[in-house]
Protein backbone atom coordinates (compact mmCIF):
# COMPACT_ATOMS: atom_id res chain seq x y z
CA UNK A 1 0.00 0.00 0.00
CA UNK A 2 2.85 2.40 0.80
CA UNK A 3 4.38 1.67 -2.58
CA UNK A 4 1.16 2.54 -4.44
CA UNK A 5 0.72 5.75 -2.45
CA UNK A 6 4.32 6.78 -3.09
CA UNK A 7 3.83 6.10 -6.82
CA UNK A 8 0.78 8.38 -6.84
CA UNK A 9 2.85 11.08 -5.14
CA UNK A 10 5.56 10.69 -7.79
CA UNK A 11 2.95 11.07 -10.52
CA UNK A 12 1.56 14.18 -8.82
CA UNK A 13 5.03 15.71 -8.66
CA UNK A 14 5.77 14.76 -12.28
CA UNK A 15 2.49 16.25 -13.53
CA UNK A 16 2.93 19.53 -11.65
CA UNK A 17 6.55 19.78 -12.72
CA UNK A 18 5.41 19.30 -16.30
CA UNK A 19 2.85 22.10 -16.00
CA UNK A 20 5.45 24.51 -14.65
CA UNK A 21 7.95 23.65 -17.37
CA UNK A 22 5.27 24.00 -20.05
CA UNK A 23 4.43 27.47 -18.77
CA UNK A 24 8.10 28.41 -19.09
CA UNK A 25 8.33 27.04 -22.64
CA UNK A 26 5.31 29.07 -23.67
CA UNK A 27 6.90 32.27 -22.39
CA UNK A 28 10.43 31.63 -23.71
CA UNK A 29 10.77 30.16 -27.19
CA UNK A 30 14.18 29.02 -28.34
CA UNK A 31 17.30 27.48 -26.88
CA UNK A 32 19.33 28.61 -23.90
CA UNK A 33 22.15 31.09 -24.64
CA UNK A 34 25.57 29.50 -25.10
CA UNK A 35 27.57 32.30 -23.54
CA UNK A 36 25.31 34.50 -21.39
CA UNK A 37 26.97 37.64 -20.12
CA UNK A 38 24.43 38.45 -17.39
CA UNK A 39 23.00 35.69 -15.19
CA UNK A 40 20.33 36.28 -12.59
CA UNK A 41 20.17 33.35 -10.15
CA UNK A 42 17.24 32.91 -7.79
CA UNK A 43 17.62 30.92 -4.57
CA UNK A 44 15.80 31.54 -1.31
CA UNK A 45 16.21 30.07 2.16
CA UNK A 46 18.34 30.06 5.27
CA UNK A 47 21.89 28.83 5.85
CA UNK A 48 21.32 25.20 4.84
CA UNK A 49 19.46 26.18 1.67
CA UNK A 50 22.23 28.59 0.68
CA UNK A 51 25.08 26.21 1.43
CA UNK A 52 23.52 23.42 -0.63
CA UNK A 53 23.32 25.84 -3.58
CA UNK A 54 27.05 26.63 -3.42
CA UNK A 55 28.15 23.74 -5.70
CA UNK A 56 25.70 24.99 -8.33
CA UNK A 57 26.98 28.55 -8.00
CA UNK A 58 30.55 27.30 -8.25
CA UNK A 59 29.67 25.32 -11.38
CA UNK A 60 28.09 28.39 -12.96
CA UNK A 61 31.17 30.49 -12.20
CA UNK A 62 33.38 27.79 -13.71
CA UNK A 63 31.18 27.46 -16.81
CA UNK A 64 30.80 31.22 -17.37
CA UNK A 65 33.89 32.79 -15.75
CA UNK A 66 33.42 36.22 -17.35
CA UNK A 67 29.69 36.52 -16.74
CA UNK A 68 28.13 39.00 -14.34
CA UNK A 69 26.34 36.66 -11.91
CA UNK A 70 23.85 38.14 -9.50
CA UNK A 71 22.00 36.24 -6.80
CA UNK A 72 18.47 37.22 -5.82
CA UNK A 73 17.72 35.69 -2.44
CA UNK A 74 15.62 35.93 0.70
CA UNK A 75 15.96 34.34 4.14
CA UNK A 76 12.30 35.16 4.88
CA UNK A 77 12.30 37.37 7.94
CA UNK A 78 14.82 40.13 8.59
CA UNK A 79 16.14 38.32 11.67
CA UNK A 80 16.84 35.05 9.85
CA UNK A 81 20.33 34.13 8.61
CA UNK A 82 20.78 33.69 4.90
CA UNK A 83 23.03 34.18 1.88
CA UNK A 84 24.53 37.42 3.14
CA UNK A 85 25.99 35.49 6.10
CA UNK A 86 27.38 32.69 3.91
CA UNK A 87 28.53 34.39 0.70
CA UNK A 88 29.77 37.76 1.90
CA UNK A 89 33.01 38.39 0.00
CA UNK A 90 32.54 35.37 -2.25
CA UNK A 91 33.82 35.45 -5.84
CA UNK A 92 30.98 33.15 -6.88
CA UNK A 93 28.57 36.06 -7.32
CA UNK A 94 29.10 39.65 -8.36
CA UNK A 95 26.14 40.98 -6.41
CA UNK A 96 23.80 39.76 -3.69
CA UNK A 97 20.31 41.21 -3.84
CA UNK A 98 18.54 40.35 -0.57
CA UNK A 99 14.85 40.96 0.00
CA UNK A 100 12.61 40.03 2.91
CA UNK A 101 9.12 38.67 3.25
CA UNK A 102 7.64 42.03 4.17
CA UNK A 103 9.24 43.63 1.09
CA UNK A 104 6.94 41.70 -1.25
CA UNK A 105 3.69 41.91 0.67
CA UNK A 106 2.61 44.74 -1.63
CA UNK A 107 2.41 44.93 -5.40
CA UNK A 108 4.68 47.95 -5.18
CA UNK A 109 7.41 45.87 -3.55
CA UNK A 110 7.16 43.14 -6.19
CA UNK A 111 7.31 45.73 -8.96
CA UNK A 112 10.41 47.21 -7.36
CA UNK A 113 12.20 43.84 -7.47
CA UNK A 114 11.11 43.31 -11.07
CA UNK A 115 12.41 46.78 -11.96
CA UNK A 116 15.78 45.91 -10.43
CA UNK A 117 15.85 42.81 -12.65
CA UNK A 118 14.94 44.74 -15.80
CA UNK A 119 17.70 47.26 -15.12
CA UNK A 120 20.17 44.36 -14.98
CA UNK A 121 18.76 42.94 -18.28
CA UNK A 122 19.57 39.26 -17.59
CA UNK A 123 20.44 37.07 -20.55
CA UNK A 124 19.44 34.08 -18.45
CA UNK A 125 17.32 33.71 -15.31
CA UNK A 126 18.16 30.53 -13.36
CA UNK A 127 15.75 29.30 -10.72
CA UNK A 128 17.67 27.11 -8.29
CA UNK A 129 14.38 25.90 -6.90
CA UNK A 130 13.89 25.26 -3.21
CA UNK A 131 13.62 21.63 -2.15
CA UNK A 132 9.97 22.03 -1.17
CA UNK A 133 8.88 24.20 -4.11
CA UNK A 134 5.35 23.38 -5.25
CA UNK A 135 3.43 24.26 -8.40
CA UNK A 136 2.14 27.62 -7.21
CA UNK A 137 5.60 28.78 -6.13
CA UNK A 138 7.15 27.52 -9.39
CA UNK A 139 4.62 29.46 -11.47
CA UNK A 140 5.28 32.59 -9.40
CA UNK A 141 8.99 32.32 -10.18
CA UNK A 142 8.26 31.85 -13.88
CA UNK A 143 6.02 34.93 -13.88
CA UNK A 144 8.58 37.00 -11.96
CA UNK A 145 11.40 36.04 -14.32
CA UNK A 146 9.30 37.25 -17.26
CA UNK A 147 8.45 40.49 -15.44
CA UNK A 148 12.17 40.96 -14.71
CA UNK A 149 12.90 40.98 -18.43
CA UNK A 150 14.88 37.73 -18.63
CA UNK A 151 15.71 36.78 -22.22
CA UNK A 152 15.88 33.08 -21.35
CA UNK A 153 14.81 30.95 -18.39
CA UNK A 154 15.98 27.75 -16.73
CA UNK A 155 14.17 26.20 -13.78
CA UNK A 156 10.63 26.47 -12.52
CA UNK A 157 10.84 22.96 -11.14
CA UNK A 158 8.44 21.27 -8.74
CA UNK A 159 10.49 19.22 -6.32
CA UNK A 160 8.02 17.73 -3.85
CA UNK A 161 4.47 16.43 -3.72
CA UNK A 162 2.48 16.96 -0.50
CA UNK A 163 0.42 13.82 -1.17
CA UNK A 164 0.92 10.64 0.90
CA UNK A 165 3.84 12.16 2.74
CA UNK A 166 4.17 9.29 5.18
CA UNK A 167 4.30 6.75 2.37
CA UNK A 168 7.03 8.81 0.70
CA UNK A 169 8.97 8.99 3.96
CA UNK A 170 8.88 5.21 4.24
CA UNK A 171 9.76 4.23 0.66
CA UNK A 172 11.41 6.99 -1.36
CA UNK A 173 15.11 7.80 -1.69
CA UNK A 174 16.17 11.29 -2.62
CA UNK A 175 19.47 12.85 -3.67
CA UNK A 176 21.17 15.25 -1.27
CA UNK A 177 19.85 18.74 -1.91
CA UNK A 178 23.24 19.98 -3.09
CA UNK A 179 23.25 17.26 -5.76
CA UNK A 180 19.60 17.90 -6.72
CA UNK A 181 20.32 21.61 -7.08
CA UNK A 182 23.44 21.03 -9.17
CA UNK A 183 21.48 18.72 -11.50
CA UNK A 184 19.17 21.60 -12.37
CA UNK A 185 22.07 22.99 -14.43
CA UNK A 186 22.46 19.96 -16.72
CA UNK A 187 20.96 21.82 -19.75
CA UNK A 188 23.91 24.24 -19.59
CA UNK A 189 26.43 21.48 -20.33
CA UNK A 190 27.70 21.31 -16.75
CA UNK A 191 28.95 18.00 -15.32
CA UNK A 192 26.29 17.59 -12.65
CA UNK A 193 27.69 14.29 -11.33
CA UNK A 194 31.11 15.74 -10.51
CA UNK A 195 32.22 15.81 -6.86
CA UNK A 196 30.48 18.57 -4.94
CA UNK A 197 32.60 21.63 -4.29
CA UNK A 198 31.93 24.21 -1.59
CA UNK A 199 34.35 27.13 -2.12
CA UNK A 200 33.14 29.31 0.72
CA UNK A 201 35.04 32.50 1.61
CA UNK A 202 37.86 32.32 4.16
CA UNK A 203 38.10 35.81 5.62
CA UNK A 204 41.39 36.66 7.30
CA UNK A 205 39.44 37.71 10.38
CA UNK A 206 37.83 34.26 10.65
CA UNK A 207 41.20 32.53 10.35
CA UNK A 208 42.62 34.82 13.04
CA UNK A 209 39.71 34.22 15.42
CA UNK A 210 39.96 30.44 15.11
CA UNK A 211 43.75 30.56 15.45
CA UNK A 212 43.30 32.45 18.73
CA UNK A 213 40.58 30.07 19.90
CA UNK A 214 42.60 26.93 19.28
CA UNK A 215 45.99 28.34 20.22
CA UNK A 216 48.64 25.65 20.63
CA UNK A 217 46.34 23.25 22.50
CA UNK A 218 47.19 19.73 21.21
CA UNK A 219 43.76 18.28 21.98
CA UNK A 220 41.69 17.37 18.88
CA UNK A 221 38.82 19.85 18.43
CA UNK A 222 35.36 18.29 18.30
CA UNK A 223 32.18 20.29 17.70
CA UNK A 224 28.61 19.76 18.86
CA UNK A 225 25.56 21.52 17.38
CA UNK A 226 22.59 20.73 19.68
CA UNK A 227 20.21 23.38 18.32
CA UNK A 228 17.72 23.39 15.45
CA UNK A 229 15.03 25.76 14.24
CA UNK A 230 12.26 23.17 14.72
CA UNK A 231 11.90 21.52 18.14
CA UNK A 232 11.12 18.21 16.46
CA UNK A 233 14.64 18.20 14.97
CA UNK A 234 16.40 18.46 18.33
CA UNK A 235 18.01 15.42 19.88
CA UNK A 236 17.79 15.71 23.69
CA UNK A 237 20.27 18.18 25.12
CA UNK A 238 21.40 15.68 27.76
CA UNK A 239 22.45 13.21 25.07
CA UNK A 240 24.65 15.76 23.34
CA UNK A 241 26.29 16.41 26.69
CA UNK A 242 26.83 12.67 27.25
CA UNK A 243 28.45 12.33 23.84
CA UNK A 244 30.68 15.34 24.54
CA UNK A 245 31.77 13.98 27.93
CA UNK A 246 32.57 10.57 26.47
CA UNK A 247 34.65 12.04 23.65
CA UNK A 248 36.50 14.30 26.05
CA UNK A 249 37.30 11.36 28.33
CA UNK A 250 38.00 8.65 25.75
CA UNK A 251 39.59 10.73 23.00
CA UNK A 252 41.07 13.60 24.96
CA UNK A 253 38.98 15.92 22.83
CA UNK A 254 38.48 19.63 23.28
CA UNK A 255 34.74 20.23 22.80
CA UNK A 256 33.16 23.31 21.25
CA UNK A 257 29.38 23.82 21.27
CA UNK A 258 28.12 25.71 18.20
CA UNK A 259 24.93 27.52 17.27
CA UNK A 260 23.36 30.83 16.38
CA UNK A 261 22.48 33.75 18.65
CA UNK A 262 19.14 32.16 19.59
CA UNK A 263 21.00 29.09 20.87
CA UNK A 264 23.39 30.81 23.29
CA UNK A 265 21.65 29.50 26.41
CA UNK A 266 21.33 25.96 25.04
CA UNK A 267 25.00 26.01 24.03
CA UNK A 268 26.09 27.13 27.49
CA UNK A 269 23.99 24.50 29.23
CA UNK A 270 25.45 21.72 27.09
CA UNK A 271 29.01 23.03 27.51
CA UNK A 272 28.45 23.35 31.25
CA UNK A 273 27.86 19.59 31.45
CA UNK A 274 31.15 18.79 29.67
CA UNK A 275 34.42 19.46 31.55
CA UNK A 276 36.59 21.89 29.64
CA UNK A 277 34.05 22.55 26.88
CA UNK A 278 33.58 26.00 25.36
CA UNK A 279 30.28 27.48 24.17
CA UNK A 280 30.74 29.69 21.09
CA UNK A 281 27.12 29.87 19.93
CA UNK A 282 26.23 33.43 19.00
CA UNK A 283 29.83 34.59 19.37
CA UNK A 284 31.08 33.31 16.02
CA UNK A 285 29.88 34.42 12.59
CA UNK A 286 28.81 31.81 10.05
CA UNK A 287 32.18 31.98 8.28
CA UNK A 288 34.00 31.81 11.65
CA UNK A 289 32.08 28.60 12.28
CA UNK A 290 33.07 27.20 8.88
CA UNK A 291 36.71 27.94 9.66
CA UNK A 292 36.46 26.09 12.97
CA UNK A 293 34.74 23.16 11.25
CA UNK A 294 37.54 22.98 8.67
CA UNK A 295 39.88 22.11 11.51
CA UNK A 296 37.49 19.96 13.55
CA UNK A 297 38.15 16.24 13.83
CA UNK A 298 34.43 15.63 14.22
CA UNK A 299 31.02 17.33 14.20
CA UNK A 300 27.96 15.90 15.95
CA UNK A 301 24.86 17.79 14.89
CA UNK A 302 21.11 17.87 14.46
CA UNK A 303 19.47 18.46 11.08
CA UNK A 304 20.18 22.19 10.99
CA UNK A 305 22.27 24.74 9.09
CA UNK A 306 25.44 23.71 10.92
CA UNK A 307 25.12 20.24 9.37
CA UNK A 308 25.57 21.73 5.90
CA UNK A 309 28.35 24.05 7.05
CA UNK A 310 30.15 20.94 8.28
CA UNK A 311 29.64 19.21 4.93
CA UNK A 312 30.99 22.30 3.16
CA UNK A 313 34.03 22.39 5.44
CA UNK A 314 34.72 18.69 4.99
CA UNK A 315 34.31 17.91 8.69
CA UNK A 316 33.64 14.24 9.55
CA UNK A 317 30.02 14.45 10.63
CA UNK A 318 27.54 12.45 12.70
CA UNK A 319 24.07 13.79 11.89
CA UNK A 320 21.04 13.03 14.07
CA UNK A 321 17.82 13.25 12.04
CA UNK A 322 14.23 13.19 13.12
CA UNK A 323 11.79 11.25 10.94
CA UNK A 324 9.36 14.17 10.54
CA UNK A 325 10.43 14.82 6.96
CA UNK A 326 11.39 12.81 3.90
CA UNK A 327 14.56 10.76 4.24
CA UNK A 328 17.80 11.43 2.32
CA UNK A 329 16.92 14.91 1.00
CA UNK A 330 19.20 16.60 3.51
CA UNK A 331 21.71 13.76 4.06
CA UNK A 332 25.15 15.04 2.95
CA UNK A 333 27.13 12.96 0.48
CA UNK A 334 30.46 11.34 1.19
CA UNK A 335 32.23 8.69 3.27
CA UNK A 336 32.82 11.15 6.11
CA UNK A 337 29.14 11.28 7.08
CA UNK A 338 27.14 9.00 9.35
CA UNK A 339 23.38 9.62 9.54
CA UNK A 340 21.35 8.41 12.51
CA UNK A 341 17.62 8.27 11.72
CA UNK A 342 14.92 6.02 13.15
CA UNK A 343 11.93 4.89 11.11
CA UNK A 344 8.89 4.79 13.42
CA UNK A 345 5.34 4.23 12.12
CA UNK A 346 4.70 7.99 12.31
CA UNK A 347 7.62 8.89 9.99
CA UNK A 348 6.71 11.73 7.65
CA UNK A 349 4.42 13.43 10.17
CA UNK A 350 5.83 16.89 9.23
CA UNK A 351 5.17 18.17 12.75
CA UNK A 352 7.43 21.05 13.78
CA UNK A 353 7.15 19.91 17.40
CA UNK A 354 6.18 16.63 19.01
CA UNK A 355 5.05 15.73 22.53
CA UNK A 356 6.48 12.22 22.18
CA UNK A 357 9.39 12.40 19.70
CA UNK A 358 10.06 8.67 19.56
CA UNK A 359 12.08 9.07 16.37
CA UNK A 360 14.60 11.12 18.35
CA UNK A 361 14.51 9.43 21.73
CA UNK A 362 14.94 6.10 19.92
CA UNK A 363 18.46 7.16 18.91
CA UNK A 364 20.66 6.24 21.84
CA UNK A 365 23.94 7.80 22.93
CA UNK A 366 25.62 4.47 22.18
CA UNK A 367 24.50 4.73 18.55
CA UNK A 368 26.06 8.18 18.25
CA UNK A 369 29.31 7.16 19.96
CA UNK A 370 29.66 4.15 17.70
CA UNK A 371 29.37 6.42 14.65
CA UNK A 372 31.84 8.87 16.20
CA UNK A 373 34.36 6.10 16.78
CA UNK A 374 34.05 4.93 13.17
CA UNK A 375 34.86 8.37 11.82
CA UNK A 376 37.61 9.16 14.30
CA UNK A 377 39.33 5.85 13.58
CA UNK A 378 39.29 6.39 9.81
CA UNK A 379 42.31 7.86 8.00
CA UNK A 380 41.65 11.56 7.71
CA UNK A 381 41.58 11.65 3.89
CA UNK A 382 38.90 8.92 3.84
CA UNK A 383 36.80 10.96 6.24
CA UNK A 384 36.70 13.74 3.67
CA UNK A 385 38.28 16.37 5.91
CA UNK A 386 39.68 19.43 4.15
CA UNK A 387 43.06 20.41 5.48
CA UNK A 388 43.19 23.80 7.13
CA UNK A 389 44.94 26.41 5.00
Amino acid sequence: MNGLAASLARFDRWAKDGLARTAARLLWVGSLPRAPERLLVYRIGNIGDVVTAVPALAALRGRFPRADIRLLTSPGSREAPGAHHVLSGSALVDELKVYYRDDIRSLRGIRGLARWGREFRPDLFIDLSHNLQGLRAALRVVAFAKAAGARAFLGGRVSTSPLFYRAQAKTARWPYDARRTLRLLAPLGIDVEAPLEFPLPRPAESIRRVDELLGDDPRPPICLAPGAKRPANRWPRERFAQVGRALAERRGARVFVLGGPAERELSRRVAGDIPGAAAVAGDFSVLDTVELLRRAHLLVTNDTGTLHLGAAAGAPTVAVFSARDLAYKWFPEGPGVRVLRAQPPCAGCRRPACAEPICMTGIEVAHALSACDELLDEPRDRAGREAAG
